[in-house]
């Protein structure tokens, strides 16, 4: 199975559990795992940025360890969407329900990331074959323009890529854009639809509920 963690000194997988890949960094998930991501400015060599006709070009840094974690992108074509922008965007979503976030990380030298979730007040709920469902609210996407950001509602922890990519095959998706110039207007609409379905499920049912 490939779990993504491609370079242990900057992927991760946090969570309280220890996951099947024994690699996982036990501890509370928290916002500040995840390193803060900007888009640093590209520069000649003698130090004028890069532009090419009335397109500027950047590359998203980690500050942490000062290194890129995805290629360089046009600025006026792409929205860096960052796992710091993605937490804030869960925790406003879900705010007025219980739930916990159970595991993160970032995969393939930090190309990619995901949160996951439990919705605990829908523990209760029953999967076609009558067992206890998880029920997650799993959130991921892609720092390198190959995978959109995506929310879905799943039956599955995400704890590497194996997990993650199944949950955003097999769950009901809430959310999935493009991570173009205007994805944060189209992200800023979408949330109260998303609201509305993960703190009631009458509005949204899927397909391994009973």
């Amino acid at each position: 199975m490939a779990h993504g963690i491609f370079n242990q000194l900057r992927d991760f997988q946090v969570s309280l559990q220890m996951a099947w890949h024994k690699l996982t960094k036990i501890a509370k998930p928290t916002r500040e795992h995840f390193p803060e991501i900007i888009a640093e400015p590209i520069y000649y060599n003698g130090g004028t940025p890069l532009v090419y006709g009335d397109k500027s070009f950047v590359v998203p840094i980690a500050l942490d360890d000062k290194l890129p974690v995805a290629p360089p992108y046009c600025e006026g074509t792409y929205s860096l969407f960052t796992p710091h922008e993605a937490w804030d965007w869960v925790h406003e979503v879900l705010e007025g329900t219980h739930f916990e976030v159970q595991s993160i990380g970032m995969l393939w030298n930090r190309s990619f990331w995901f949160i996951s979730t439990e919705l605990t007040e829908l523990k209760a709920l029953k999967i076609g074959d009558g067992r206890d469902s998880k029920f997650q609210f799993n959130f991921s996407g892609g720092l390198d323009r190959k995978v959109s950001p995506q929310c879905e509602l799943s039956n599955i922890v995400a704890v590497c890529h194996n997990t993650i990519s199944l949950s955003r095959t097999s769950g009901e998706v809430l959310f999935h854009e493009r991570a173009t110039k205007n994805f944060h207007t189209r992200l800023e609409m979408a949330k109260a639809e998303v609201e509305k379905l993960v703190a009631w499920p009458q509005y949204s049912r899927p397909q391994w509920i009973a």
